[in-house]
């Protein structure tokens, strides 16, 4: 049987995983548009034409690349905690709905059957 306050403390810790989980559209954002800054500097170097292999070695490796590895590390960082707690929260859903399907169901393990 489920009672009123643990489906209270339930729907409390779902409030609590989907806003945390709200934080990941900043951080999917703040991603795209350093994406698109990557997406400059590679115009940028083929409008210069870097047709020399070691400059745009040098320009790979010290612009290039360092952009992209923060890139990588703001996602890794931004994303999985809040991708967590959308998956805990859907845990917390079924559960949810699973005691709540016991009282109002109408079968034999209704409590109000």
């Amino acid at each position: 049987m489920i009672t009123l306050d643990q489906t209270l403390y339930r729907l409390e810790r779902l409030r609590d995983l989907t806003r945390s989980a709200a934080q990941l559209e900043p951080n999917l954002r703040h991603a795209l548009s350093n994406l698109k800054d990557l997406e400059s500097m590679l115009a940028m170097a083929r409008e210069k034409s870097l047709k020399d292999p070691e400059e745009f070695d040098r320009y790979a490796g010290q612009v290039l690349a360092p952009q992209l590895s923060n890139i990588i590390q703001a996602l890794e960082a931004g994303a999985e905690t809040q991708l967590e707690h959308l998956e805990q929260a859907n845990e917390q859903v079924s559960a949810l709905i699973a005691s709540l399907e016991l009282v109002t169901g109408g079968g034999d393990d209704s409590l109000l059957g």
